[in-house]
This record gives structure tokens, sequence and C-alpha cells, in this order.
């Protein structure tokens, strides 16, 4: 299977965003004067007929992921959510 490159893609009827695998593991920094802080990190992705259902980091950096609909179809979402022990839970959906 040849990967597509990270971004949106469209072919006419549908619409398809592609993660290599360790795509968090290569790509976030979490400052580390709060990484001490931090319970977890989780990431949602599919599309917002879905609701809200977020995957460890470590769990959706396995493999490759895609999130892909049909173009007249729901919105894709995308987004991460870290938790911290103090109680504080910060997120960003992103959908498009």
């Amino acid at each position: 299977m040849r990967h597509q490159p990270i971004g949106k893609v469209y072919d006419g009827f549908y619409r398809q965003v592609n993660f290599p695998s360790n795509f968090f593991a290569n790509s976030l920094v979490i400052n580390p004067s709060i990484a001490n802080d931090i319970e977890s990190v989780e990431v949602l992705y599919g599309d917002a007929s879905i609701p809200y259902d977020f995957t460890p980091v470590s769990r959706f950096d396995e493999t490759e992921r895609h999130i892909y609909a049909s173009k007249n179809e729901y919105p894709l979402q995308f987004g991460l959510k870290i938790a911290f022990k103090n109680g504080i839970i910060v997120y960003k959906v992103i959908s498009f």
C-alpha cells in the first residue's frame, strides 16, 4: 500500500487525512517543566458522526491511521486532549 502524505486528500468521491505510525512520537513536544504534571495525552479522530472517543497517544501511534468519509458526509475531526494530575483537562478538536 502506497503511503499518502499527511494532509487532506480529495478524489472527487471522498476526503481523507493520513497520519504515519509514530506521528505523535515524532511531532509532539511537551514542555519538560510541565511533563510531570500530566496524567494522560489522548487523541480523537474520525468523522463528526462518532461521539467523542479519545484514544491514548501510544495506541494511536502504533500504526498508520486514516480519517476518511464521503465528501458529502459529516466533517472529519481530529483532536488532542491533555489531562493534568490536578484535574484540569485541556482539549482541542478541529473539524474539516
